[in-house]
């Protein structure tokens, strides 16, 4: 059956036809019962005081859980790999009271910290990543935390040396060359990755690509933002910033070369993590706050598309980033991401990927040249037959609180 659907796949591909249509051609059908090819999602971040949220965190294969203070105490078996989050450049002051390894830092801040005597925002010190007793004493400590608790290893925030070029700074960058004129702050940082992973720890890092030389010791390495983000208006109504689609290109290009040259040193794939504010609705009894399903979906398609990891955070409300997308197997890739007349696609062994550029009203378009069999459109939560073509029916994705039409984007699930 498999290579009978490879074949398929690939004769499609080179004959497929899209091309705008009428409701005539649309026939939706709801009384088909075929089972859709699920898997665990990619990537998810959860609340560990939520229970809602650690359940459904553990139906993706990496979920990171917060600090090691809101993990202490969860029964991780439910989850593949669950991971915690630290932050890589420092501590602050009030930290030393909880966690050990911040209070032996702040007592040797001398020699392990790079302001010993000035602090950008009155309580942050910030290590100083190329001295070997703070690396092998960090080390010891986190490879000691993920074990007791059950981890399977860590996030990295700030996972990069971007930072100490930044205004505030200054002060930092100075001392660090004055004590290590040879060295860079990242490939201290690459070294510790590298202590870390021997000990058996799954590194996942938040743009650490800035510095890639660091990608030489990370398993995955995160973006933000990078296709969509949550923002305000001047009276501070949030709203979802849609970034330039030829930027968004351009930095799948960068990361996809990146991927290719580090995944000999293991590193696996980008997780693209995105922001959305929720959808509004105006009702008698108030306002209602919705799930922002056409900004996850068009998260999910591009992000796929590109070749990478998605996952959307709805910051207001995190109940209403739950989605079942995440855990569609759409099978190996059979395809780039190609470019059509109103938008691009991307074909994968078990779906095809839609993105159409501009949908100002309820649309439909003819596929021509699939496979026969059943195909689920998740959207609109329908089964459509394809004979010698489908025809396909398109919500525009209008945002009424920025009064402007989006992308429209498309998940078309085969079954034979």
């Amino acid at each position: 059956m498999r290579w009978w659907v490879i074949f398929v796949m690939g004769i499609w591909a080179m004959a497929m036809q899209i091309h705008p249509s009428t409701p005539q051609h649309y026939r939706p059908r709801y009384d088909i019962s075929k089972a859709l090819p699920l898997t665990k999602g990619g990537y998810a971040t959860a609340r560990a005081w939520e229970p809602d949220s650690l359940a459904y965190a553990s139906y993706f294969r990496i979920a990171e859980l917060g600090g090691f203070e809101d993990i202490k105490g969860i029964d991780l078996s439910p989850f593949s790999h669950p991971i915690a989050y630290v932050w890589l450049a420092g501590f602050y002051k009030e930290e030393i009271s909880e966690d050990p390894f911040s209070k032996w830092a702040y007592l040797h801040k001398e020699q392990v910290t790079l302001n010993p005597h000035y602090t950008p925002n009155g309580n942050d010190f910030y290590f100083d990543m190329c001295d070997e007793r703070l690396q092998e004493k960090r080390a010891q400590y986190l490879i000691q935390k993920c074990r007791s608790l059950g981890l399977s290893g860590l996030f990295f925030d700030w996972a990069n040396e971007e930072f100490l070029y930044e205004s505030g700074f200054k002060p930092l960058q100075e001392t660090f060359k004055k004590r290590h004129s040879n060295q860079t702050y990242s490939s201290c940082i690459q070294h510790f990755f590298e202590r870390l992973k021997q000990n058996g720890l799954l590194i996942v890092t938040n743009q650490a690509y800035r510095n890639p030389e660091i990608l030489q010791s990370v398993d995955y390495d995160m973006t933000e933002s990078y296709l969509i983000t949550e923002e305000k208006l001047p009276n501070g109504t949030s709203y979802t910033k849609y970034q330039s689609l030829e930027e968004v290109l351009e930095y799948f290009k960068i990361l996809g070369e990146l991927k290719k040259r580090f995944a000999p040193y293991g590193l696996k794939d980008f997780i693209y993590m995105n922001y959305a504010a929720p959808r509004i609705q105006t009702t008698p009894k108030g306002i209602l706050r919705l799930s922002p399903k056409k900004e996850i979906l068009y998260s999910f398609v591009l992000a796929r598309m590109g070749g990478f990891i998605p996952y959307t955070e709805v910051p207001a409300d995190h109940s209403l980033e739950r989605s079942s997308l995440y855990f569609l197997d759409l099978g190996a890739p059979k395809t780039r991401m190609r470019r059509f007349a109103a938008g691009w696609y991307k074909l994968y062994e078990k779906a095809l990927l839609l993105l159409f550029d501009s949908v100002t009203d309820i649309s439909y378009y003819t596929i021509k040249g699939l496979p026969q069999g059943f195909w689920y459109d998740w959207e609109e939560g329908v089964w459509l037959q394809s004979k010698d073509s489908l025809t396909i029916k398109l919500q525009p994705n209008y945002d009424p609180i920025t009064r402007q039409f989006h992308p429209e984007a498309k998940v078309l699930l085969y079954a034979r």
